[in-house]
C-alpha cells in the first residue's frame, strides 16, 4: 500500500506542477498581449499628461521627463512592429514553453512509472532497452527517448509514441480525439527552435496558429 501511494503522490504532484506552469505562462501570455496592445495609448496619456506638467518642472524633472519619452518612443516602436507582424515574438515564445512543459509532463509520468517498476515482472531494459542501471532523473529520462527511439519506425506521431509508452503502465490510457493537435505543437516548437535559423530558403511565419490559442 506504501508503494501505491508513493507513486499515486508522484503522479500526482508531477501533474500539478505542469497544471501550475501552464496557469503562469497562460497569465504572462495574457499579460503580453494586453501590454502590447495598450502601449500606444498609455504612450498617448504619458505624453499629454507630460505636455501639461511641464510648465511647472524643474530642469532636473524635464530632463527626467525627456529621458523618460525616449523610453516611450523605443517601447512603442516595439509595440508596434509586434502588432504589425501578428505578435510573431510572443506566439513563438509561448510554443515553445508550451511544447517544453507538456513534453516534461507525460516524461514526467512515464519516468515516475519506470522507477516504480517491479523487478519481478519486468526490468528497465525489457521496457525500454536501455542498457544501463537508471538511479537519478536524468538517466530515466534517457531510458525514456530510447524507448522513444526504438517506437519511431513504427509509429512516426509523437502522440501515438506517447500513447504507447503511458498505456504500457495504464492500460484503458487513450489520447483525445484531437490530441493530433500535440503534434503540430511539437512540431512547430522544433521550427521555432531547432529550425529557426535555415541556409537559404526565407523562414515564413503564417501567423498564430489556432491551437497556440
Amino acid at each position: 500500500m506504501g508503494e501505491k501511494r508513493t507513486l499515486l503522490n508522484a503522479l500526482q504532484k508531477s501533474q500539478m506542477d505542469a497544471v501550475n506552469l501552464l496557469i503562469a505562462e497562460q497569465e504572462h501570455n495574457a499579460l503580453c498581449w494586453r501590454s502590447i496592445f495598450h502601449v500606444p495609448h498609455y504612450s498617448e496619456l504619458l505624453v499629454e499628461k507630460l505636455r501639461v506638467a511641464e510648465a511647472g518642472m524643474s530642469d532636473v524633472e524635464k530632463r527626467n521627463a525627456a529621458s523618460a519619452l525616449q523610453w516611450v518612443e523605443i517601447n512603442l516602436l516595439s509595440a508596434q512592429r509586434e502588432a504589425r507582424e501578428g505578435y510573431k515574438s510572443v506566439t513563438r515564445r509561448t510554443v515553445i514553453v508550451l511544447a517544453d512543459i507538456l513534453e516534461n509532463a507525460l516524461e514526467a509520468t512515464i519516468a515516475i512509472c519506470l522507477q516504480h517498476l517491479d523487478p519481478a515482472q519486468s526490468s528497465l531494459q525489457e521496457v525500454t532497452s536501455y542498457r544501463r542501471e537508471a538511479h537519478a532523473e536524468r538517466e530515466f529520462k534517457r531510458a525514456i527517448r530510447r524507448w522513444e527511439s526504438k517506437l519511431f519506425s513504427t509509429m512516426p506521431d509523437r502522440t501515438a509514441r506517447m500513447e504507447h509508452m503511458i498505456g504500457a503502465f495504464f492500460p484503458d490510457f487513450r489520447v483525445p480525439e484531437d490530441a493530433s493537435l500535440l503534434d503540430e505543437l511539437f512540431e512547430a516548437r522544433n521550427e521555432f527552435t531547432h529550425e529557426a535559423i535555415r541556409l537559404s530558403e526565407r523562414n515564413d511565419f503564417a501567423g498564430p496558429p489556432t491551437w497556440s490559442l
